[in-house]
């Protein structure tokens, strides 16, 4: 399985699997091993009783649809649109989560068009990985990946200093009022590539971000910090189309 996240936990260590499934970690054979993988079932394990680990594909048991004619109600382009105040270099293993209102009402779904990311020192040799979360209703924080295949960022993506993905042929329809649109850098700690910047933003009040990293020794998220008296946010976008049901 190609980049997979390798998460040794209470641990400042973890990396991802090379585009075969090999990695390499520092690990005891007492220590508690997370590996997660898009459109796969997070596994937690103790130590590597075995050469090979295997993954369990997820699975969705799909409703019965009625098909009918689509109807068009709007398109827009939500999240944060401002000016950058300053920009945040990624370390390898991080991930930047921005929360972005959809604004459905209950007769409403949306289909996700484009996620546009304000950002800098893009390069073919910087692995950033797209996710969407849904939101965890009591943390408020990303929860349940709503892809079911890795998206990755590639040069011809990044424009004018912005990488504008196009995810209208992947037909992924959303009917939560909230979701948070990830960035992850996919590069292991002593890797050379030149690191990627997020252009952030302390325009906004309301702290929208959150970040993990394989670095530190849990991988929970945590709120972007106050710097200087001020909130610090990504600028993070998304083009929706919504429809009524």
């Amino acid at each position: 399985i190609p980049f997979a996240t390798i998460k040794v936990l209470h641990k400042p260590s973890g990396t991802f699997s090379d585009s075969t499934g090999n990695f390499k970690v520092e690990a005891s054979t007492s220590d508690t091993i997370l590996i997660t993988s898009i459109g796969f079932v997070t596994l937690k394990t103790t130590g590597f009783p075995r050469d090979t680990i295997y993954l369990e594909p997820i699975s969705k048991e799909l409703s019965p649809v009625i098909l009918v004619q689509k109807k068009l109600t709007s398109t827009s382009i939500l999240g944060i649109n401002s000016k950058a105040d300053f920009r945040w270099g990624l370390m390898p293993g991080d991930e930047f989560a921005q929360k972005i209102y959809l604004s459905l009402n209950t007769k409403e779904y949306c289909k996700i068009k484009k996620v546009i990311i304000s950002m800098e020192r893009f390069s073919n040799e910087t692995p950033l990985l797209l996710h969407i979360y849904s939101i965890d209703t009591l943390t408020q924080k990303p929860s349940t990946e709503l892809l079911s295949r890795n998206s990755f960022f590639s040069r011809g993506d990044f424009k004018m200093g912005k990488t504008i993905f196009d995810l209208g042929s992947e037909n992924i329809y959303i009917e939560e009022n909230a979701i948070f649109i990830s960035l992850q850098w996919l590069v292991p700690k002593d890797s050379k590539t030149a690191r990627p910047f997020l252009r952030m933003t302390n325009t906004v009040t309301d702290r929208l971000t959150y970040s993990r990293t394989l670095a530190a020794s849990t991988y929970d998220w945590f709120l972007s910090p106050i710097l200087y008296g001020k909130t610090t946010n990504t600028i993070f976008q998304v083009e929706i189309d919504k429809f009524e049901k």
